[in-house]
C-alpha cells in the first residue's frame, strides 16, 4: 500500500512539475527576453500615460484621427484602442506599418461650418469619383463630409487635384 501511495504521490509531482514548466516555457516565448523591443514600448507607453503633458494630448488626436480615417484598425487587437498598446497603438501601427502602406497619420482638418463645407465636399465628390468610393475619403466612410477636404490637404493637391466648386 505505501508503494502504491508513493507511485501516486511522484506521478502527482511529475504532472505538477509540467504544468509549471509548460506555463514557464508560454511565458518566457513572449517575454521581453526575444523581444527587447517591447521593453522600449512599455517604457514609451508608461512615460506618455503617466504625464499628462501636451505631448499626450497630441499623441490621443493623433490617434483618434488615425483611428477615424482606419476604422479597421480601431478594432484591432493588437494595434487598436483595446490593444495593448491603448492610445499609442495607431502611432505603432503607422511605425511598423502604416507608413509603408501610404497611411496618413496627421490630425483631421478642423472646419468652422459644416454648412459650407457640404458642398465643397460634394464638388470634390463629383469631380473625382474615385476619392467619393473611397473608404477612407469618401461619401459612405467613417469621416463624412471631413473625408474630401483630408484628402485634398494630405495627397489630392500634390497630385494637382482642384478643391472648391467649380464656376461656370
Amino acid at each position: 500500500m505505501k508503494q502504491f501511495e508513493n507511485k501516486t504521490a511522484f506521478r502527482i509531482t511529475i504532472i505538477a512539475l509540467s504544468f509549471c514548466t509548460i506555463g514557464w516555457l508560454q511565458g518566457l516565448s513572449t517575454s521581453e527576453i526575444w523581444y527587447p523591443d517591447r521593453i522600449e514600448e512599455k517604457r514609451l507607453s508608461n512615460r506618455y500615460l503617466n504625464e499628462e503633458n501636451s505631448k499626450f494630448q497630441d499623441q490621443k488626436l493623433l490617434a483618434e484621427a488615425y483611428y477615424t480615417r482606419y476604422p479597421e484598425i480601431k478594432s484591432d487587437e493588437f494595434y487598436g484602442i483595446n490593444g495593448p498598446h491603448g492610445v499609442l497603438g495607431a502611432r505603432e501601427h503607422f511605425r511598423q506599418h502604416g507608413k509603408r502602406e501610404g497611411r496618413i497619420f496627421a490630425p483631421l482638418p478642423k472646419i468652422n461650418d459644416p454648412q459650407e463645407e457640404r458642398p465643397l465636399a460634394e464638388a470634390y465628390w463629383q469631380r473625382y469619383p474615385d476619392i467619393a468610393g473611397s473608404a477612407v475619403w469618401g461619401r459612405s466612410s467613417a469621416m463624412g463630409i471631413l473625408g474630401p477636404r483630408d484628402h485634398y490637404r494630405y495627397v489630392g493637391k500634390y497630385e494637382g487635384r482642384k478643391w472648391g466648386i467649380e464656376q461656370n
